[in-house]
């Protein structure tokens, strides 16, 4: 293929277009041979054909046209002479007189000065002082944000020479910020100044390979910078005066504080906070709503008035527009993507201004304090109380009880009025209006969760997150309260908890506020900064027991519904169930509040579940023999729902519901007057008929069997659309399945599922099982099921030895103190056994191992004093010219491997004795040799395997802490794990780097392998040199780069995994170095 040609002109590529379409060259074939030849930016496909067509109706000219320009409405003799009279009368006058006299636009901004010929004098002026200083700021952005402010320093202008240097400033700004952008093209658009344009400029854009976005013609000479940014700051910081340019330009990083008069440098006023954002916005693209628009304005909308013309989208009033293209956005959106809306999260940081009025702030404290106030009370007049009851003083009780109600019900309202404040803050109509301040509190209450789950789940288990608490289970050997005696009369004892003290303790190190400000002079606005934490955790309890429901949907949990009890048997919480709830079906209530209770019988966990099926199959029964021994009455109140309608019944338009199904059926009989109001309560039952038919047609009002028979058997006929009037009965008409079915979801929830889970048969077996959890049950009792290797094998029983005269040497040898034969202990077997048992083992290893390692220092000191090969068979003779000389070096040859492979069986044979020494000397106790003991480590640790149990992060960036049992002991070690990346190049490199080698993988996505490189930078090196490692890999020579997002934990438990040995050749290569 040709190369092509670099030099070229516009008429000269013209003239190859008009030569090869009178050739009948067709357009798209001359395209392609334009851009074979002079390349792809010489003429555009569409430019190509519009010069076929010109050519075609008979232009010759190669050149463009001339163009008209800018109409010229001012500049003509009979203006200029007018000016000139006017200037001649006073030279003085203003631009904007001249204009007002004249009626002619203004042009420009220099009114002082005075008109003159070019003959005219000099006009001397008086020296006037320097103006205030300006800085000159120039910024580069793009739609992510501001990528470079270079800032002009004072006594410098902007030329061709320092808008390239400001330009290298800028590519390096988007190497770092924008990274690939390089790579794809970066398109620069500016103004038309005179250093934007100059040569110097050019020439560094070529050398690059950036772009210009021309202006059209006729435009302004403006950038987008003069629209979106330059209007709009200098009407933020007009009027204010800075001392200093640093002090400008950290104003305009900081909108927050822009107008604050303590913005100054040093100020500790500023507090960042991160938040959680979440929005939801439509899938379409900007150019999908522009054609929605476009459509829209070509359709015809209904009159304002009857027999009034159509009107156009552009008439109809703002609102109707915006709501007709929600509506229609929405369609589109549900027929192309599959949704309407697309949630996005994503983290923001907020400034939290510590010197604003604290009004907020105190009414939060004030409803704190006497909320801690009324639960003191609380607890006063519970002791009071239980003082009255043993003095069966009735009259007291009476008065303690009333007064602990009314305690507990004070602080129980002053906390959901403290829960309410962040939720007060985020509505739109709230006088403190503030959703990052309400993002902030929801945020930061999450992370204290977050951080008690993680130290309850050191010591115990979690059982539920709640947004203010966790509810969790402790060891009962774990410390509750400790008790505290002091000197003051007044309390004597301080209890603590320490549970709460520990919580608190983590709040205290994470979420302390150092930055807190108190106003303490307001005539000098004077403010003292201290560490605040009004944040405490509370301890309640400790409970009998927590019974916590499951969700009929596989993989998914129930939030915020659980059922706590006091050891005494009473209700302590109830959360979230059906029967807290108003309109729910009585039915559910009353089996909720019985079942409950159910839990605390029985000792095992089939003996619970028995209890509790025993009251579920109670209200099953009610429902499959049709409530028969029950009156009409209490069955209407057993199943009647009870719901309200918010707004009126005409408001609901085309909704269906059971209450508008029972209100418009209420209406029908009782008259429209009855439902114009807001507010109805809507008593209903469901109906089996009309067969088919969805729920919510099928509501019959329960004021129908209140009414007259034939009133009754009338509309009753209408609703059920029957014939026959005699099964018109409750009984007959209730669909019956229904209410099993609202009721076994229930029992499901409660009972069943949660069964299940924990390997309990079905206690209700009237209500299966949902399919996932059916499924999973033959899963786990398939009896052909392949089993898990831990299935197949188990611990194989201690071996208890009853005397010390058991063990005989040959017995020792052969077995270890689980009493298996020798090799490597499973972690689970670390606990060993009885202690008895552990101590005859002890007696019984020790004559045995005591007399083994002495035989084994005799054969070590004997086979260090027989010498090497070298003194044994002394000097090696040379190889010779003749046979016999050969072979007498080849004879000495066999005997010196001989003698090699002899001792590295003897050191071979020693080390393994020495492991048996030390895993029974280990159980003797501490060694009294300190160098036999530092030896018999450094042994275990290089000869026997690692088994992992913790990697724990430490300070130091790629640094972390290995645990592991080595024998029957557990080490920590040092553990430095390095980035590993992969970086793919277009050409390949020279030779190896200490950090880098060439290697062979497979890329993702099917991507080419060109040259790749695997990089192991230490973690410390990586996080110090980031910008230039990021900088050096944006270069267009790489392809890609791989793997630099890999966590160094999982880099680290991929390549150990669980067990691990130690590599002898790499260890003895690293013997010496530190």
């Amino acid at each position: 293929m040709a190369t092509p040609t670099k030099e070229w002109s516009k008429p000269e590529v013209r003239a190859v277009v008009r030569f090869l379409f009178s050739k009948g060259t067709k357009p798209s074939e001359i395209h392609k041979q334009i851009a074979e030849t002079y390349g792809e930016g010489a003429m555009s496909r569409s430019r190509v054909y519009q010069w076929c067509t010109w050519f075609g109706e008979g232009r010759t000219s190669l050149g463009d046209e001339p163009k008209s320009g800018r109409p010229k409405t001012s500049t003509n003799e009979e203006n200029t002479t007018r000016v000139e009279e006017l200037i001649r009368c006073d030279r003085k006058m203003k631009i904007r007189e001249i204009a007002l006299k004249l009626e002619i636009p203004k042009k420009t901004k220099r009114d002082s000065m005075t008109w003159k010929h070019p003959s005219s004098p000099v006009i001397k002026k008086f020296k006037v002082q320097s103006s205030a200083a300006k800085v000159m700021a120039t910024v580069f952005w793009d739609a992510k944000g501001v990528i470079l402010l270079d800032i002009l320093p004072q006594g410098q202008c902007i030329n061709a020479a320092r808008y390239c240097s400001t330009l290298d400033r800028l590519k390096e700004a988007i190497r770092r910020k924008r990274p690939g952008l390089l790579r794809r093209g970066v398109v620069l658009q500016h103004d038309n100044a005179t250093p934007h344009s100059a040569n110097l400029k050019q020439q560094w854009l070529q050398r690059y390979g950036w772009k210009i976005l021309p202006h059209p013609a006729h435009s302004p000479d403006l950038a987008p910078s003069d629209f979106h940014l330059f209007g709009p700051l200098k009407r933020h910081l007009g009027g204010m005066a800075f001392e200093t340019e640093d002090d400008l330009i950290t104003l305009v990083d900081e909108e927050t504080c822009a107008a604050c008069d303590f913005n100054k440098p040093g100020a500790r006023c500023q507090r960042k906070m991160p938040w959680m954002w979440r929005g939801e916005f439509m899938p379409a693209t900007r150019n999908e709503f522009y054609r929605i628009q476009q459509q829209l304005e070509n359709e015809k909308f209904p009159a304002m008035f009857p027999d009034g013309p159509t009107r156009a989208f552009h008439e109809l009033p703002k609102e109707e527009q915006a709501a007709i293209e929600k509506k229609r956005l929405a369609e589109y959106c549900r027929k192309a993507y599959k949704k309407v809306h697309t949630t996005r999260i994503e983290q923001r940081t907020a400034t939290i201004c510590q010197r604003e009025n604290s009004f907020y702030v105190d009414t939060v404290r004030a409803f704190r304090d006497r909320r801690y106030e009324f639960k003191g009370l609380t607890k006063v007049w519970k002791n009071k109380l239980s003082d009255a009851e043993k003095k069966n003083d009735a009259a007291e009780i009476k008065r303690a009880n009333g007064l602990v109600v009314l305690y507990d019900s004070l602080q129980l309202a002053h906390k959901c009025i403290l829960n309410s404040f962040y939720g007060y803050v985020m509505r739109k109509g709230a006088r403190w209006y503030s959703m990052e301040m309400a993002g902030i509190v929801c945020f930061t209450g999450a992370n204290i969760i977050t951080k008690a789950r993680e130290i309850v789940e050191q010591i115990g288990r979690p059982l539920e997150l709640d947004t203010d608490g966790i509810w969790c289970v402790l060891p009962a050997s774990f410390p509750e309260n400790y008790t505290v005696k002091t000197n003051n009369p007044k309390k004597p004892k301080v209890t603590i908890s320490y549970p709460g003290a520990m919580l608190n303790v983590m709040v205290k190190d994470y979420f302390t506020n150092d930055q807190y400000q108190v106003l303490e002079d307001p005539g000098s606005l004077t403010y003292s900064v201290h560490s605040e934490n009004s944040i405490f955790f509370e301890v309640d309890g400790p409970y009998l027991s927590m019974i916590l429901p499951a969700s009929k949907e596989e993989g998914k949990k129930l939030k915020k519904r659980y059922a706590v009890f006091n050891f005494d048997g009473s209700l302590a919480e109830l959360k979230g169930f059906e029967v807290k709830r108003r309109g729910e079906l009585e039915l559910i209530k009353i089996f909720q509040s019985s079942v409950f209770e159910a839990f605390l019988k029985g000792k095992t966990l089939e003996e619970c579940y028995a209890a509790v099926a025993k009251v579920a199959d109670y209200w099953l029964d009610v429902l499959y023999s049709k409530a028969a021994n029950m009156p009409d009455s209490e069955l209407f109140e057993l199943i009647a729902e009870n719901r309200s309608m918010s707004r009126k019944l005409e408001d609901y338009g085309n909704q269906k519901s059971t209450s508008i199904s029972t209100a418009k059926r209420l209406a029908e009989f009782l008259g429209d007057q009855m439902v114009k109001d807001t507010g109805l309560s809507c008593r209903f039952v469901i109906s089996k008929k009309p067969e088919g038919s969805p729920v919510t047609e099928r509501a019959i009002p329960l004021a129908i069997f209140q009414a007259e028979p034939t009133v009754r058997r009338h509309y009753l006929k209408k609703w059920l659309k029957v014939q026959d009037a005699s099964n018109l009965e409750i009984r007959d008409i209730l669909d019956w399945e229904y209410y099993v079915e609202r009721l076994g979801g229930c029992i499901q929830k409660i009972i069943t599922i949660p069964a299940a889970l924990q390997s309990v048969s079905n206690p209700v077996p009237r209500i299966p099982h949902p399919d996932w959890l059916r499924k999973k049950m033959l899963e786990r009792n398939d009896i052909f099921k392949q089993k898990k290797i831990n299935e197949i094998f188990a611990p194989r029983e201690k071996v208890v030895q009853e005397s010390v005269g058991n063990y005989s040497s040959e017995d020792e040898e052969n077995r270890n103190e689980n009493g298996q034969s020798s090799g490597v202990r499973d972690i689970e077997d670390i606990a060993g056994t009885t202690s008895s048992s552990r101590k005859s083992e002890i007696l019984g290893h020790a004559v045995s191992h005591k007399r083994k390692l002495e035989q084994t220092r005799n054969e070590q000191i004997q086979s260090e004093t027989s010498g090497d090969w070298r003194e044994i068979l002394g000097p090696v003779p040379p190889i010779g010219d003749t046979k016999e000389q050969r072979q007498i070096w080849a004879q000495y040859l066999k005997k010196k491997w001989a003698i090699q492979m002899q001792k590295h069986q003897e050191n071979k044979k020693r080390r393994l004795n020495e492991d048996d020494n030390f895993l029974s000397e280990s159980k003797r106790g501490p060694t009294r040799d300190l160098t036999g003991f530092l030896r018999r480590t450094a042994r275990s640790i290089l000869d026997m395997p690692w088994q992992i149990v913790q990697i724990m992060e430490t300070s130091h960036p790629g640094q972390f802490k290995l645990w592991a049992l080595i024998g029957s002991d557990l080490h920590a070690m040092k553990l430095n794990v390095p980035r590993t990346f992969y970086v793919n190049q277009k050409t390949p490199k020279e030779g190896e780097g200490a950090m880098w080698k060439r290697v062979h993988r497979t890329l993702p996505r099917s991507h080419q392998v060109l040259y790749l490189y695997q990089y192991d930078v230490p973690e410390d090196v990586y996080i110090k040199h980031i910008n230039d490692i990021t900088a050096d890999l944006s270069s267009p020579d790489i392809e890609g780069v791989y793997e630099t997002q890999v966590p160094l934990e999982f880099r680290a438990l991929v390549k150990l995994g669980c067990v691990t040995t130690v590599n002898r050749e790499f260890a003895k290569s690293m013997e010496g170095r530190v």
